[in-house]
């Protein structure tokens, strides 16, 4: 995130173009709780919530690569990013971008927006997409988006090898201590 602020600063409260002006955003399909299978099996689909998966489903609604914005619960305005065939719940407002746009970049542009302080209600907090479509937003040249994605995929990488590292060495620590025990 350090990485994203350096390169783009915290342009995005100070445009004058909105949301809507380059992504289309819309809430998921309703899908029943009998419909929905806890294991993932042959010909099901990962069924995406507003705090994430929620399970398998055998029918999909997007298939490709979007950002995901969680729109009810606790943790609304969480992102992900979402790569494949899915189906997006009404509690899950799929990204759809109007103009070329780096998908790595929006989840972390989304991300530095802390789209959770916009939520309303107290004991099921929402997000309203009209709501979001009026945020401020701006984009850098597509050239830009890309060498961002670039470090942050070799950050993401670098930091799964040193937490494959930490649990080796405290799984190792663990053995050296059952020895001398």
């Amino acid at each position: 995130m350090s990485q994203f602020i350096e390169m783009f600063g915290e342009a995005n409260n100070m445009c004058s173009s909105v949301f809507s002006d380059f992504v289309t955003l819309k809430a998921g399909k309703s899908k029943k709780v009998d419909e929905i299978q806890s294991e993932k099996s042959a010909g099901l689909y990962p069924c995406f919530g507003g705090n994430g998966i929620r399970g398998y489903v055998n029918d999909y609604t997007h298939d490709g690569e979007y950002c995901i914005i969680g729109r009810q619960g606790a943790l609304c305005g969480n992102v992900q990013v979402v790569k494949g065939k899915f189906y997006a719940t009404e509690h899950a407002v799929v990204v759809t971008p109007k103009a070329k746009l780096n998908t790595i970049w929006l989840f972390y542009s989304l991300t530095q927006m802390n789209l959770n302080q916009y939520a309303r209600g107290v004991a099921q907090p929402g997000l309203a997409v009209n709501q979001l479509e009026k945020l401020a937003f701006c984009i850098p040249q597509l050239e830009s988006q890309r060498k961002f994605t670039a470090i942050a995929i070799q950050s993401d990488k670098s930091k799964f090898v040193i937490q494959k590292a930490l649990v080796y060495l405290n799984n190792s620590q663990r053995v050296e201590l059952s020895k001398i025990a």
